[in-house]
């Protein structure tokens, strides 16, 4: 839930943070909850498809290579299903490739985990959550 400048309180779907990195996982959560973000973790793709199943119109925080599975065959299955998301990809790689595929996907945004990563999330979160909803 996050509080506007007139007082009155909005409130968000959840945000699953799909990250293999346990510790840096953990960080964006608090970050997000930090910030009156209700999220999540999962460490794979399996875990996200389940989850998102269970939370239509959610925000995803994607990243791109997954023990198990790229993000773009969980953006694939989701879609197939007919299941109704909305993702922020991230990868650590600095490919203009990944990126341009991703938005073609139906990215909102893509982040690249670099210096800045960690400082970009929650304004990017926010605006796309005004966004969307």
């Amino acid at each position: 839930m996050i509080q506007k400048m007139d007082n009155k309180k909005i409130s968000y779907p959840p945000i699953l943070v799909v990250e293999d990195e346990t510790i840096l996982g953990f960080m964006i959560k608090t970050l997000l909850e930090n910030e009156g973000f209700q999220a999540e973790t999962a460490p794979n793709g399996a875990d996200a498809i389940e989850w998102v199943k269970k939370n239509p119109n959610s925000l995803l925080l994607l990243d791109y290579q997954l023990p198990d599975i790229y993000d773009t065959q969980i953006i694939d299955s989701l879609s197939a299903d007919g299941n109704k998301f909305y993702f922020i990809g991230t990868t650590g790689h600095d490919d203009e490739s990944i990126a341009n595929e991703l938005m073609k996907m139906g990215a909102q945004e893509c982040l690249i985990k670099n210096s800045d990563y960690l400082d970009m999330i929650i304004p990017v979160v926010k605006r796309i959550m005004e966004k969307l909803f």
